[in-house]
Order: C-alpha cells, then structure tokens, then sequence
C-alpha cells in the first residue's frame, strides 16, 4: 500500500512542502553534471525521504496526542461517579473501573472473574434477567431499576444501563453497564408513595367529604364521606360539573364567592368557607358549609370540603326548644313557689269561713233563704279549698304518694264519674289495652289528669254534642324515636290519649295552655291551672303530655312510665290491644 493510498488527506500539500525543502537544499549543493535520468531519481528519492521525515514527525505527534487522550479517557473512567463495568456475553465481569468496585465494596481483582448477578439481590433476579435479554437484542442503550448488594452485605438500589459491543460479523462481543446508585431517590420516591398513601387513606377515612375539581369545573376524585353526604355513587360524582352539587339557589352565591375571592387575591389563590345548601342524589337539599382551598399557578384545582350540617341544624333546633323548656320550667317553679305561699295563706283563710259557714248552717232551719245562702258560701269555700289543694300540689308542698298501681281501673272509674257528669249530647270511646300493667304514679294524680282532660275536651265540645275517644296503651320511646326529647329516659311507658272533636286549639294559644293561670275561657268560668296541673303531675311521675290540635279537634298525650317489667312494643302501639268503646 503506497504512502498515498495511506494518507489520501492532506498528500499533496505534504508533498509541495516537501519539493520546497528540496529546492532549499539544492541551491547549497555544489552542483555537478548528472545525467537526466540519474537527477530525476535523485529528485525523487529526496523527495521520498522527506516525505518519510514529516510523516515521522506528525506520527509522533499524533502519538503524544493520542497518549494524552487515553490518560484523560482513563482518568474519566476510573474516577466517574458512575460505575462502569464490562460484561462478556454470558455475564461474566471482564473490567471495572475504580467508582464501580467502590460501589460494591471489593476490588477490582475480586470482580473480575465473577457474574454480575453475584451482586444482584435474589428479589431482582428476574429483573436483572430481563434487563440483560432486552440488552442483547437492542440496537441502542436499555435500563431498568434493580435492589443490589454489596461485598459486604448492604443493600443499595441502582440504575443499571447497559449497551452491548459488537463484532465485525455483527455478534454480541460484549456489554458495557453503567451502575447508578439511586437509593437516595428510590427512598425519596418511596417516601412521596407512603405520604401520598397516607394522605389518600385521611382522605377516605376522614368524616367530611372532600372532592378535587379540575379547572373546567369537573370533579376530578370524591371520598367516601362525599359519596354518603351525597347519597350518590362515586361514579355519579366523579366527571359532572361541580356546580350541579348545590341547589339551584345556592349556585349564584358560590359564583360569587369564587369571582370575590380572586380579585381580592393577586396570586389568584381562593381559600375560605361558605354555608350553603347541597343537594342528594335522590333530590332532597339540605344544609352545609363548604370549605374550598384552590390555586391558579398551572391548571387551576380546587378542593372542596364538605360538612353536613343537618344534624347540628337539627341539634340547635333541639338546644333552643331545651333552652325554652329551661325557661319555662324555671318560670313555672317561680310562679310554684309563690302560689304555694299564697295557698297557705288563703288555706288560713279558709278555715275559718268553712267551719262557720257550717256551723250556720245547722243553726239556720233548712227552709229559709238564709240556709240556702250559707250553703252556698259552704259550697264555694269547698272550690276554693279545692283550687288551694291544686296549688299545693302545683307547687310540690304537698307529699305525693308514688307507688306501682294498676292504671287502668283508675282511668276507668274516672271516665264512670265523667259520663254521669257530662252532657248527654257527648260520647266516649274508651280504648283500653289489657296489657297495660302498672305505672309508677299516685293513682289520686292519675285521676285528676283524666278528669282535667277529659273535662276540658267536654268543654270544647259544640252545643250539638261530639265524641271523645279515651286510649291507654303501652308506647315504646326508643333512642332513636321522634319522642324521644319528650321524656327523661327511653324505654317503655303507657300513653293517654284524649281527643276530641271539638273546636280545637288556635296556634298561637297551644304553646302556652300548659302556663299557670293562663285560660282563654271567661271572668268566672277557670282558673287556668287544670292544664298546669296536669303538666307537673306528668314531668313529676318520669312521664311527659304533649298536645296537637287541627281544625277537626284537639288531642292530648300522657306519658306514665311502667312501674314493673313490660313487653316492649313499637311506637305505634300493640296491635292486639282491646279496642272497645265503652261509652257510646
């Protein structure tokens, strides 16, 4: 092979310098006769060896250069942060450099000789196997993440890229591995997975709803609290505008909220709460307080927490009646205490006016108008005494004798004396349960709340006459009852109820009937203390009364509760009851 076809590049400006260095050296030497032939060699063979001289020295220059290049290559190669490794095709280590038998804690003598897999942690085998099969059959560089370990036992995740070598022929000569130690990151990523675990699992766990909506408006993810605060499945929540969520009323408010809260706002964050009112999945509204934190860096994302506030509503519906029932009841002890230390005074003076009334009474002939006079002071002395009595009994200074009595025959004697005593226009229907037991109570109050019930459904009977229906039966009140704010306790009572036909009771009038001395009947005609007493009898024995009226009459609640062991019954009372009217 010439010397041209050696170097085709830059041959014939090495050959122009060389004739100039000729011509140089030929103007110092003698000159002589030669034949043309021998000169012309001459002038080649010169020309030759100077060629021969520059390419030497550009040789050696390219040499030094090439010396130098390999140092700085060996340099990069020992001391890369990257361990580079060698492979042959059948995974034996063939050459490291210093980072990667630091990275394995061995040297490199120790290496050399042995399978990568050595090192390769029996978890990862399977994907260390892979990442070498996908190598041998790839045309450029593949990678995967595998758990390694080092000469000395410790565990280190790497990044592990490898290329294959070829020959020639196109055979897989070798493999060049680049290991990255990447523990640092994998601990790192794992710890954003276990944070985002966590937060997701507070997320499902958490008893407010939360949702994440998109910048179009769109909910992106509900939670599980969402789903039942809103009785609709995650997937009919999940993808519709959020706006859709609240009542038709509330949208213009949330709207609102949202535009007032990004101008105030130059870096367009939203945050703040709103009271609002939801809707269900099956239509029905009800009240919440909607919480939304959202941010306008990239795509705008907003993340609503919801809180259903039915039943604090409903608790502070339940607190203010609590507080009216306080009020009421302390204006009702107040009143108690000083109608007692009236009664006691007007007892004093009762006594007296009673005794000589009747001592009149047999001095004065029966015959004479003075008699009858007198016996009618008697008379209205003995109503007096009377109302003293309800005052006492109002007032608890008098002793009640509670004891488990039987109830029934005592509601019964009382609606015997009430039938005699009442108009014959009106009708009674008893309806008495025969397992109704006993009550704790005083059998005297317990006719005195029939009598005081029953005579007051007689008075707002019409002159043409009506019906009033007498029940007793047993009533379960449950935790979770309507009724049960009524009573003390839950658990089985026996309910009175009387109703009537008659002209029922104004609104504005039932939520004071049960208030002492308040009556909307005439001068002379009550006293305004039948309905109190029946109140305080009822709260006194555990129980409760309860009045509801209507245009088609009125219906009183007594509550007694069972003074013994009793069958507990469903709030709609015992099926098998005997409904009998007694009265007609």
């Amino acid at each position: 092979m010439s010397i041209r076809q050696q170097y085709p590049i830059g041959i014939d400006a090495l050959r122009k310098r060389a004739e100039q260095r000729l011509r140089e050296n030929s103007v110092q030497c003698t000159p002589r006769a030669p034949t043309v032939d021998a000169d012309h060699m001459y002038q080649d063979l010169m020309l030759h060896q100077i060629e021969l001289e520059m390419q030497n020295h550009e040789l050696r220059q390219t040499h030094v250069e090439l010396e130098n290049m390999r140092d700085q290559y060996a340099d990069l190669y020992e001391f890369a942060p990257v361990g580079y490794i060698t492979i042959s095709n059948t995974g034996i280590i063939l050459k490291a450099n210093l980072s990667g038998s630091s990275l394995l804690q061995t040297s490199r003598l120790k290496l050399i000789g042995q399978p990568l897999s050595c090192y390769v942690h029996p978890d990862a085998h399977t994907t260390y196997y892979r990442h070498r099969s996908e190598a041998e059959h790839a045309t450029g560089v593949t990678a995967c993440e595998v758990k390694m370990i080092t000469a000395d036992w410790r565990v280190f995740f790497a990044q592990i890229s490898t290329v294959r070598t070829l020959d020639d022929d196109g055979d897989t000569v070798t493999f060049r591995t680049a290991i990255t130690d990447v523990t640092a990151i994998h601990d790192a990523y794992e710890a954003v997975k276990e944070s985002r675990r966590r937060t997701r699992m507070i997320v499902e766990i958490a008893a407010d709803g939360i949702l994440t909506v998109g910048s179009s408006g769109h909910i992106e993810s509900a939670n599980e609290a969402a789903v039942r605060i809103f009785r609709r499945p995650a997937q009919a929540i999940v993808g519709r505008d959020c706006q859709t969520l609240l009542s038709k009323t509330s949208r213009h408010a949330y709207r609102d909220f949202i535009e007032s809260h990004q101008l105030t706002n130059n870096d367009h964050v939203v945050s703040g709460q709103l009271d609002t009112t939801g809707v269900r999945g099956d239509g029905d509204t009800f009240p919440m307080s909607l919480a939304i934190g959202a941010t306008g860096v990239d795509s705008r994302l907003e993340t609503w927490i919801i809180r259903d506030l039915t039943q604090e509503h409903m608790l502070q519906r339940e607190r203010a009646e609590l507080e009216t029932q306080l009020h009421q009841g302390e204006k009702m002890k107040t009143i108690g205490t000083m109608a007692a230390g009236i009664a006691h005074e007007f007892n004093n003076i009762l006594t007296p006016m009673i005794g000589f009334a009747d001592m009149a009474l047999d001095d004065i002939p029966p015959g004479e108008r003075t008699h009858r006079y007198v016996r009618l002071v008697v008379k209205a002395g003995e109503r007096a005494r009377d109302l003293v009595q309800q005052l006492l009994t109002v007032s608890r200074q008098k002793e009640i004798s509670r004891q488990s009595v039987a109830i029934a025959p005592i509601v019964r004697e009382a609606m015997e004396l009430l039938e005699i005593a009442s108009p014959s226009s009106t009708s009674f229907h008893l309806h008495v349960d025969n397992d109704c037991g006993c009550v704790y109570a005083d059998a005297g109050q317990i006719h005195e709340v029939v009598m005081i019930l029953v005579a007051n459904a007689n008075q707002a009977m019409p002159s043409s006459g009506g019906v009033i229906d007498v029940t007793l039966r047993k009533y379960n009140i449950g935790e979770s009852s309507p009724n049960r704010k009524l009573v003390p306790e839950a658990g089985d009572y026996v309910r009175l109820s009387v109703a009537d036909n008659g002209c029922g009771i104004d609104d504005a009038v039932i939520n004071r009937i049960f208030e002492p001395f308040y009556t909307t009947k005439g001068v002379g005609e009550g006293t305004g203390l039948g309905l109190y007493v029946a109140f305080n009898i009822a709260a006194g024995s555990g129980g409760a009364i309860t009045a509801a009226s209507d245009s088609g009459g009125a219906t009183f609640h007594v509550y007694w509760p069972v003074g013994g062991a009793a069958t507990s019954l469903s709030d709609t009372g015992n099926a098998g009851a005997d409904d009998v009217p007694i009265f007609a």
